[in-house]
């Protein structure tokens, strides 16, 4: 479960975050944007997530995931479309020459912190 290491490493950019800004107050969510295409698994993210938080400063807050979805652009009729899955041919004109330009992102997107 390589979600286990992301959690890792996510706690660790999360407190360097906090200790760049001169938050003190408990950190009551942190969001994650993991697209759909980004390999890593929301489910498996919130169960290391309950493993490595209780020792960090970051224990009790809820981890928010937003889920985007696959979206392309098709190189021969220039539509920007969703895609279901692994398609890779463009819903508009039906070309195989597309860009995947979103789904793939895995990235801490904010902390909320409470006052201290």
């Amino acid at each position: 479960m390589h979600e286990l290491g992301i959690v890792e490493q996510l706690v660790r950019i999360a407190v360097d975050e906090l200790e760049k800004a001169g938050a003190e107050g408990p950190v009551s969510s942190v969001n994650l944007r993991v697209g759909v295409m980004s390999g890593a698994s929301p489910e498996a993210l919130r169960t290391a997530w309950e493993v490595v938080v209780p020792n960090t400063r970051l224990k009790g807050a809820e981890l928010l995931i937003d889920e985007p979805p696959a979206t392309c652009r098709c190189l021969e009729c220039g539509a920007t479309s969703e895609v279901d899955g692994y398609t890779f041919a463009c819903p508009s004109c039906d070309s195989g020459q597309i860009a995947i330009e979103g789904g793939s992102e895995l990235q801490l997107a904010s902390l909320e912190v409470e006052d201290s």
